[in-house]
Order: structure tokens, then sequence, then C-alpha cells
């Protein structure tokens, strides 16, 4: 006759609980500060002007997608560019 063993898994130590406790606290804190510095950049660049955003190869409906995923032309499709005549000094 065999004799299958059986392994039971550790039970946690008592730090092993606050461990992940911690771990988990600065997941969340971490994605708080995150989104809180995405916002901040953002609104950062909604108070520039369109010619500032131009400069910056920024359209103002491409602001978020710039902030988020680093892609200044998100929302213009690639090959294209779109410029706009500059205003004439008085």
């Amino acid at each position: 006759m065999t004799a299958a063993l059986v392994q039971q898994s550790p039970k946690p130590g008592p730090g092993s609980i606050w461990r992940r406790l911690g771990a988990g606290i600065m997941i969340v804190l971490e994605a708080f500060v995150e989104a809180y510095r995405l916002r901040k950049d953002i609104g950062a660049l909604h108070k520039l002007d369109d010619r500032t955003l131009e400069d910056l190869g920024i359209t103002r409906s491409g602001i978020e997608a710039a902030v988020r995923y680093g892609d200044r032309k998100a929302t213009v499709p690639q090959g294209v560019f779109v410029t706009r005549p500059r205003a004439k000094a008085a």
C-alpha cells in the first residue's frame, strides 16, 4: 500500500498579514498620487493658449492623451499636419 503525501500550505506568519496590508495601502496611495498628478498636468495645459499648445505640438483636444499616454498627435492621424495661418501683426 502506498501512502500519499499530503502537503499542507504553511500558515501565514503574523508579519505577513501586515506586510500585505501595507503593500495594498501603498498601491492605493500610488494610484491616488498618479491621478492627482494627471489632473494637475491636464489643468496646467488647459490654461495655456492655443498658440503655446501648437508650439508644443499638442492640440487642445489632445491634451489628455498627451498627458496620459505621451501621445502628442493622438487626435491627428499620422502623416496629417494641421496648421493655421499666423495672424498678421497690426
